[in-house]
């Protein structure tokens, strides 16, 4: 624990560093602890065989070309050659972000490790390797408009990279990862959005825990996530689940100055997980088109787990309700 201890302080000291520059804000999403791999490619091996997870976020319901977030991702975590002191894990993680006018789209392969460092935990360390472009909804564009005659459906493309690391346990889990660590100007050949604008490193940091109660009936996981928009002040989401019997959780997700969130995330038999979110804004939007909805779906084929022999066929116990 000591290695552990000194280990994280250390990661938490550079991460710091990280809150001095300026940044653009990524899509936000309230069940941030069900789409893991939204926050940090470290994620992915936390649990043995096949994942997939869907999702899709609808904002200011009711506002002509309101943002809405979708994504697939999909994973696969392995022990090579059975070993027990490493899982290794490969995947892919596809988002697209469409607010007014502009698309953003992005598209990552990841690799991560987990090694086991003690009896109770485990660190990991995973990248995405991939692209993300920045374009016009064409098919929203009015065709007599003079400004936009020239312009094309994709105004920059650039690639991507973001490293994550996580500390874990069956009672708690811290992760780090940065993105928008590849600085790139918003510009490709005589086009650009703005000027001289630039994507700067953006960190983000989650730590949560699990308190059983005395028969184990309810678990409860309060976590809290912290997004650098670097100068300014961070990003704050405050979140709080309440499982009964891994089969239903309810809680909520508070963004101060921001938006409060509900959430309902349900267990359908030993491998399929929904997770649904009610949004409501804090500030004058309440006034106007106060509805966000958001919708997650996660499924694990059946594979064999981390209390299973390596060659067995079960059905893999749900990421959510694996404590």
């Amino acid at each position: 624990m000591k290695f552990l201890n000194k280990y994280t302080l250390i990661l938490l000291f550079f991460s710091g560093n990280f809150f001095l520059s300026y940044s653009q804000q990524l899509p936000q999403y309230a069940q941030f602890t069900l789409n893991n791999l939204s926050v940090n490619p470290a994620y992915g091996g936390s649990h043995l065989g096949l994942e997939f997870w869907a999702g899709r976020r609808n904002q200011w319901i009711g506002f002509d070309l309101a943002p809405v977030q979708t994504y697939v991702s999909g994973s696969y975590a392995f022990r090579k050659n059975f070993n027990y002191k490493a899982v290794h894990c490969v995947g892919a993680y596809v988002e697209q972000d469409k607010a007014g006018l502009f698309i953003n789209k992005s598209a990552h392969v990841f690799y991560s490790i987990n090694l086991k460092v003690s009896k109770a935990f485990k660190i990991s360390f995973g990248l995405f390797a991939g692209y993300r472009s920045v374009g016009i909804a064409s098919n929203i564009l009015d065709v007599n408009d003079p400004a936009l005659t020239y312009t094309k459906p994709v105004i920059a493309l650039y690639p991507d990279f973001v490293p994550g690391y996580r500390i874990y346990s069956k009672k708690m889990f811290f992760d780090i990862s940065v993105r928008n660590l590849y600085k790139n100007k918003l510009k490709q050949g005589s086009q650009s959005i703005g000027k001289n604008s630039k994507l700067v490193a953006q960190p983000t940091i989650i730590f949560g825990y699990r308190f059983h109660s005395p028969t184990n009936d309810f678990v409860f996981t309060p976590a809290i996530k912290l997004q650098s928009a670097v100068t300014q002040p961070p990003l704050v989401d405050l979140n709080f689940i309440a499982y009964y019997k891994r089969r239903i959780g309810l809680g909520i997700t508070y963004r101060p100055n921001s938006s409060a969130a509900v959430m309902l995330q349900l267990r359908v038999r030993s491998n399929i997980m929904l997770g649904f979110a009610y949004e409501y804004p804090i500030g004058r939007l309440r006034y106007a088109q106060p509805n966000t909805l958001e919708v997650m779906m996660g499924f694990s084929p059946v594979m064999g787990t981390d209390t299973e022999s390596p060659r067995s066929n079960n059905v893999a116990a749900c990421p959510a309700f694996d404590y």
